[in-house]
């Protein structure tokens, strides 16, 4: 049987940014809506951008067949993780992935739920500020806060100081912001200078953690803990401190990302009160008389859940997946020559009209039960499928419930972004970010409720 077609864009990947390639993507997808696209480039690679939900569903399920992570695409992420569980590949990762998964079993998650309290509180603390100055706020660097904030107190039991906690959160903010970018890293550059030296510094921050907990004569039980003392079957020994490192920035930068859903849900609530009022009712009939969700009560809160999933639909967390096949790989009809590479771009999968309805606009009731047109498991993938799906799973949706629980129930929220339709340009770094600031302005209930009497 014959290849199906797949057209072709031209882009530079040493010239240019990712977000210049996904912005001549976007143009393609917007015009022909196409299943595949392959890049030519002026790197001998042959690199495809796969935009069907269904063909990226079956790359994550092929991927014990020859489908794995590419060598040495992004070099950045490669020089911060080194042999971490996101950069690793073959039976390595698949023995560090057995071994750092127990904790995040939904059994064993209660204990990371108890850290988002503090952090909470920390957030609204710093917005009740603003409100009482009247001043407009940046959600994204405040929801980054917030996740730098909870991620070390929920893997590494470790609350730092204002300062000491903005420091951090500049450091992931300004690696984050540069790891996609396929640029050698050898070369001499600016932005490759200031990347090591980034690099350093949250590797040299993990290492104190971990010299810290080594002295500590209680231990805290947390996951540093769990991964001190595993033992790696393969070299039978415990690990060795840089390679701790390199699985505390995995799970540390992944859960800080969850920054991205926070931020893409906080923007489109500010522009559509009908739904905050609905998310308010449902708050306060699941936890009535207070300010602060538990996750006992995130469980009961289905209309949140809707919300969530549908800015996850909009705007995923990671923007897409890239993998590489070493043989021939044919795959739904199509044929694919052998050491290709492969950006599997959720982001445009979610937004594809031969899969979704209206897939443009917010509807957080396309995910309701009783919506008839149910959507396909292997049309949504917030987060990946196969054996590489994060490990995070189960965590992602009740944190942010969670903290927009509590958010939305103590303020009233304003977006002062001036883009069309209230829709703020992107940028396709590590996660999703917005191109510029979104500044929003608050007002607590309270104090509205005691101006009004």
């Amino acid at each position: 049987m014959a290849s199906k077609n797949i057209p072709g864009i031209r882009a530079s990947l040493i010239f240019s940014s990712i977000t210049h390639l996904m912005g001549k993507v976007a143009r393609e997808f917007d015009k022909d809506q196409p299943n595949v696209l392959q890049v030519k480039t002026e790197l001998p690679k042959r690199i495809y951008c796969v935009l069907a939900p269904d063909l990226i569903s079956s790359f994550f399920v092929h991927a014990s067949v020859g489908i794995t992570k590419p060598p040495g695409l992004l070099p950045r992420e490669d020089w911060l993780m080194r042999e971490s569980l996101v950069t690793d590949t073959g039976s390595h990762w698949k023995n560090k992935r057995t071994a750092m998964s127990s904790p995040f079993l939904p059994k064993n998650l209660d204990v990371f739920f108890e850290h988002i309290a503090p952090a909470t509180e920390r957030l609204l603390k710093r917005i009740d500020s603003y409100s009482a100055a009247k001043q407009p706020f940046d959600v994204h660097l405040e929801m980054r806060r917030c996740t730098v904030d909870f991620s070390l107190q929920m893997f590494f039991s470790e609350q730092l100081a204002d300062g000491d906690l903005d420091r951090v959160t500049e450091n992931v903010t300004c690696l984050e912001s540069g790891m996609p970018e396929p640029i050698p890293l050898w070369l001499p550059l600016p932005a490759n200078l200031n990347f090591k030296k980034e690099s350093i510094k949250l590797r040299d921050f993990c290492a104190r953690l971990i010299a810290k907990r080594r002295n500590l004569h209680v231990k805290p039980g947390d996951y540093l803990d769990h991964l001190l003392a595993v033992e790696d079957i393969e070299l039978h020994r415990s690990w060795n401190n840089e390679e701790i490192v390199d699985q505390m920035l995995a799970v540390f930068l992944g859960a800080s990302a969850i920054a991205t859903p926070l931020t893409w849900t906080t923007c489109q609530l500010s522009h559509y009160p009908d739904v905050c009022r609905a998310m308010l009712a449902e708050f306060n009939a699941v936890s009535p008389g207070s300010e602060m969700v538990s996750y006992q009560a995130s469980r009961e809160m289905s209309y949140f859940e809707c919300v969530i999933k549908e800015t996850m639909r909009l705007y995923p967390t990671f923007w897409g997946n890239i993998r590489y096949n070493e043989e021939l790989l044919e795959i739904d009809g199509y044929s694919f020559p052998p050491k290709s590479t492969f950006l599997l771009l959720r982001y445009f999968a979610n937004r594809h009209p031969h899969y979704w309805q209206n897939p443009q606009a917010f509807d957080p009731l396309r995910f309701s039960p009783e919506n008839p047109h149910r959507i396909r498991p292997n049309h949504y993938l917030p987060f990946a499928s196969g054996p590489r799906t994060c490990l995070g799973i189960h965590l992602s949706i009740p944190i942010i419930k969670m903290i927009l629980g509590s958010l939305f129930s103590r303020f009233d929220l304003f977006n002062l972004t001036t883009a069309p339709n209230g829709q703020a340009k992107i940028v396709f770094n590590y996660g999703l970010y917005p191109q510029k600031p979104i500044m929003l302005h608050v007002k607590n209930r309270v104090d509205q409720a005691q101006a009004t009497n």
